[in-house]
């Protein structure tokens, strides 16, 4: 009775863990197929500020404000 009842529990965990196993692989084969960076952002190498020589000091208040 043991043994019979041990083969029927492992027999239906085989069968879940089959079923379980072909639906990921349907669901990997229907789902979004992506190729190449999700975001590839267009940022430059340098970058640079050019400061007027009367508008110095007004650049170097506003840059400690924002610091």
């Amino acid at each position: 009775m043991r043994k019979s009842l041990f083969i029927q529990f492992t027999a239906i965990i085989l069968i879940v863990f089959v079923f379980l196993f072909n639906v990921q692989s349907i669901r990997a084969e229907i789902g979004p197929n992506i190729e190449g960076p999700l975001f590839n952002p267009m940022v430059p190498d340098k970058i640079s500020i050019r400061v007027d020589s009367s508008d110095y000091r007004r650049f170097q208040v506003n840059l400690m404000k924002a610091v």
